[in-house]
């Protein structure tokens, strides 16, 4: 297990967490699941549909590479849309 701490690294959004994501699989194909704590926090947004873009995109690239995600979003449930719901 290795831990990365979001906050030494800037975030500009999804598209940059999808290539650090990519770059971190690509150095250790080992990898089997990786967790994702607080999204919105690491990326810096509300939630939006941005959100239910990277949700798709995780689950294209987990069943691709065969690993598996949690990630976790700190927001009001009701902001929820049917595509995130579908991940509860």
């Amino acid at each position: 297990m290795r831990l990365v701490e979001a906050s030494h690294y800037d975030f500009g959004g999804y598209d940059y967490l999808k290539g650090f994501i990519s770059g971190l699989y690509s150095a250790n194909y080992d990898i089997t699941h990786i967790f994702i704590d607080s999204v919105l926090k690491i990326i810096g947004v509300p939630y939006d549909e941005g959100a239910d873009d990277f949700l798709v995109w995780c689950e294209e690239f987990a069943k691709r590479e065969n690993i598996k995600f949690t990630i976790t979003f700190s927001a009001d449930v009701s902001l929820a849309t049917d595509t995130a719901k579908k991940y509860f």
